[in-house]
């Protein structure tokens, strides 16, 4: 295995196994409360790895933070603000094994232009070096950390029978953007290209009916497939 994707595979390997003991709950408000307000409450005990998400549908707050501190944002909360903890962050904890397929790129150059779902123009080049893979295991009600060609995300999990319900947020706290996606045992997703899309959702350019136009230029942008076992 060469250098390069035997230190991402470690990489990955210390960034699933530091982020198993964070953990994922629930905190949701009645509707008047200020969800902002909140997140700033509670940013006066907040440390730089723990992740706090606004679900604004559900008018609540995902946060994840190491098992011992659970109890630590309960009680702070409970000093200022009423709330319930979902049902969901209660169910009995069940693991997710993945596989992250990663394929390194040593140049990459691409260039489209969109009008709503028709594609005008695309041009694609690229070239490959060596591939690696590594295991991942995530507990219900736990974050995985990833690095994605240099962005960092958080990958969650709930089995639903038949499929997994996969979460993979962008870790920056400050978009807070997320896509959930339904995986079956075996099935595979490109997760470059889902974070990719993520991270583009707040610089793309949309002019009336849709038309958007992107270009991608480097020399490290590697493929990545997350795989369910």
């Amino acid at each position: 295995m060469k250098k390069s994707s035997l230190l991402l595979s470690i990489l990955i390997f210390l960034n699933s196994n530091n982020t198993l003991g964070l953990e994922l709950r629930q905190y949701c408000f009645n509707r008047s409360v200020s969800l902002d307000r909140v997140k700033i409450y509670l940013s006066q005990i907040t440390l730089d790895k723990d992740i706090i998400n606004l679900n604004n549908k559900k008018h609540c707050i995902d946060i994840g933070v190491d098992e011992n501190r659970v109890e630590l944002f309960q009680k702070y909360l409970s000093m200022n603000y009423e709330f319930r903890e979902t049902t969901e962050s209660k169910v009995k904890r069940r693991e997710c094994l993945f596989e992250v397929e990663t394929i390194k790129n040593s140049f990459k150059k691409s260039s489209k232009v969109k009008l709503g779902k028709v594609i005008q123009l695309r041009n694609s080049q690229q070239n490959s070096e060596g591939k690696s893979i590594s295991k991942i295991r995530v507990m219900e009600r736990k974050l995985a950390k990833l690095v994605v060609n240099e962005s960092l995300i958080t990958v969650s999990c709930k089995i639903r029978g038949h499929y997994t319900e996969v979460d993979i947020r962008l870790a920056d706290r400050k978009k807070s953007l997320s896509t959930s996606i339904q995986l079956s045992k075996s099935q595979r997703i490109d997760l470059a290209n889902v974070v990719q899309d993520l991270s583009n959702k707040s610089s793309e350019v949309s002019i009336s009916n849709g038309v958007q136009y992107s270009k991608t230029s480097g020399t490290k942008k590697d493929q990545v497939f997350l795989i369910l076992k």
